[in-house]
């Protein structure tokens, strides 16, 4: 329990339950809208009777500081507020450095040089921390200071043109007026001050989409520079650009530029994205830039965490109304079934009517086996085969891990001459193998278990196929 002050002998400014003071300090408090301050550190400059940093440990501040020259109002912040820290010094001298939130309220007029005022106490934040500014601003369209006289004396109030001049190389926002006193000479404002970042705007998807385009007609006119992920890696493999060993290792002098995809797949694989970042904004150089890269989409938000931990504002651009290339399985896979329609009229002319069997199947739908789940750290490789129930190979395979479909399949069609002779197909192009790239976020334990392949005449009609050791596999299959 905090234990109020003793009737106060001088003039009450700050206002608490028992006493009211010339401010309306919960009313303030509401203006000024604090940033949290959870795990933070404050620092309320010209604290008076500690009312602010009595907030801040109650919005579960690590640590609250006050400074005042007073040391009436400093005696009774002790008293009211034992966990907070107290300094009874002027800004003159101010706390060494490291504090995320500064407030500086109704107290700016009295420095004699008001504009490094604001520059020492932003040296005072750590990176990511906010200067509340309270105060006056004159509303004279000039860029000059007006001197006011008060009731009590003369004091220099910045105009908006001026206070913008000041506040230029910080990121600044008005977050609204404050709480007017008796006898205000000009309109209190509330800002938040914060430090700029620089920019980073990420283009990260597949190639085609529209990526360079972006970047060449509206951010190379502003100035920013654009860095090409895919020519980074070039000059890295080509020895142009120094980069640490293991990254020069896994990308080799023989890259592929055909599939740099891949490549970025193996970078992130073997951990190498905080060195291939940092080379990124070195060829910036540490400023604002443009990355156009293909970032693999299970990755782009640890792109931009890292970001956004290397000290940057982070703007994801996505672009729509053109299509990117599809992944390389993809198309693939399209071949390769195009290239076994032509052994196979059924699946060439899906509207004709297969050759009639010349033995009916003992089954209905359709009926297959995962035989094979194989993994490396580029491919996982599921073998089997699925047979529908008017002899031609299931039109529609899935391949699907721990109830999810797997992104990016290539599938491909194998010979069964074994299954043609047991069954009295008509061809023996029943068998499949999938591939998909190695997840990186993949635990292989028990996947054979964990590894589900769907197949049917569409996805619709798909049911589940039989494997080992997913299921308890009767002595005969049922056919």
């Amino acid at each position: 329990m905090q234990a109020p002050p003793s009737t106060p002998a001088t003039p009450q400014y700050q206002s608490f339950p028992e006493v009211g003071g010339d401010s309306n300090s919960l009313e303030k408090l509401k203006a000024l809208r604090l940033p949290t301050l959870a795990h933070k550190s404050f620092l309320d400059v010209g604290c008076n009777e500690g009312f602010f940093c009595g907030y801040a440990l109650h919005d579960g501040a690590s640590r609250a500081v006050g400074l005042d020259a007073s040391p009436l109002y400093i005696e009774r912040a002790r008293r009211r507020f034992p966990a907070a820290e107290f300094l009874c010094q002027s800004w003159d001298t101010l706390p060494a450095a490291g504090f995320d939130v500064i407030l500086l309220a109704s107290s700016l007029h009295y420095a004699a040089d008001q504009a490094a005022l604001i520059t020492r106490l932003m040296q005072l934040l750590n990176p990511d921390g906010t200067l509340v500014l309270e105060l006056g601003v004159s509303t004279e369209r000039c860029k000059q200071w007006v001197q006011v006289d008060r009731s009590m004396d003369v004091r220099s109030y910045p105009t908006w043109p001026l206070l913008s001049d000041i506040l230029q190389p910080y990121a600044w926002k008005v977050i609204g007026n404050s709480v007017s006193q008796r006898g205000d000479p000009v309109p209190r404002h509330v800002l938040h001050i914060t430090r700029r970042k620089p920019l980073v705007y990420l283009l990260m998807q597949a190639s085609g989409s529209g990526k360079s385009s972006v970047a060449g007609s509206l951010l190379v006119p502003a100035g920013v520079p654009v860095i090409s992920g895919d020519k980074v890696l070039t000059q890295i493999a080509a020895g142009h650009l120094e980069a640490p060993a293991e990254l020069k290792a896994l990308l080799g002098p023989d890259l592929d530029h055909t599939r740099l995809d891949d490549s970025y797949r193996k970078i992130f694989q073997a951990g190498l994205l905080a060195p291939l970042l940092q080379l990124w904004q070195a060829t910036a150089g540490g400023g604002s830039f443009a990355l156009d890269a293909y970032i693999p989409e299970e990755r782009r938000e640890e792109v931009v965490a890292c970001m956004i931990a290397a000290g940057y504002l982070v703007v994801t651009l996505t672009m729509s109304g053109m299509t990117g290339l599809e992944p390389r399985g993809h198309r693939h896979s399209s071949a390769q079934n195009y290239f076994d329609g032509l052994q196979n009229p059924v699946m060439q002319h899906p509207d004709h009517s297969p050759p009639a069997l010349s033995r009916a199947l003992p089954f209905s739908g359709t009926v297959g086996f995962v035989d094979s789940v194989t993994v490396d750290d580029r491919f996982v490789k599921v073998v089997g085969w699925a047979v529908q129930t008017n002899g031609v190979a299931a039109q529609w395979l899935d391949l699907c891990i721990d109830g999810v479909s797997a992104q990016h399949q290539h599938v491909a069609k194998s010979p069964r001459p074994d299954l043609q002779k047991r069954l009295h197909l008509n061809y023996d192009q029943v068998g499949f193998r999938i591939t998909i790239p190695t997840p990186a976020t993949l635990v292989q334990t028990n996947l054979a278990l964990r590894v589900e392949v769907y197949a049917g005449e569409s996805a619709a009609s798909a049911t589940r196929l039989w494997s080992i050791p997913a299921h308890n596999v009767p002595d005969q299959l049922p056919f």
